[in-house]
């Protein structure tokens, strides 16, 4: 879903007294291979002024989670829950 379509549907859910606690931006290209290739360094460029207007917009609720670009869909329990760690990383103090 693009940035402004999603800022609108976030403005309705407050119009109406939705809470939303978590935005998932996913395939977000990781800098090691943005550095190995042009297209995805460009990709993550333009992600990156993306994730800045979404940030800038939201403040900090709801909260932004990043889930990476994978080489493949996830499919299968055992890859649901390799993805789970994105969505629900584990606090270590």
């Amino acid at each position: 879903m693009g940035v402004k379509l999603t800022m609108r549907l976030l403005e309705t859910f407050r119009e109406y007294g939705i809470a939303v606690g978590y935005l998932i931006v996913n395939n977000v290209v990781n800098q090691q291979d943005a550095a190995q290739c042009s297209f995805l360094n460009e990709k993550r460029k333009m992600q990156l002024t993306y994730l800045s207007h979404l940030r800038t917009y939201l403040k900090s609720h709801p909260k932004i989670v990043e889930t990476p670009l994978l080489p493949t869909e996830v499919h299968g329990i055992q890859r649901v829950r390799e993805f789970a760690r994105y969505l629900f990383p584990v606090e270590t103090n």
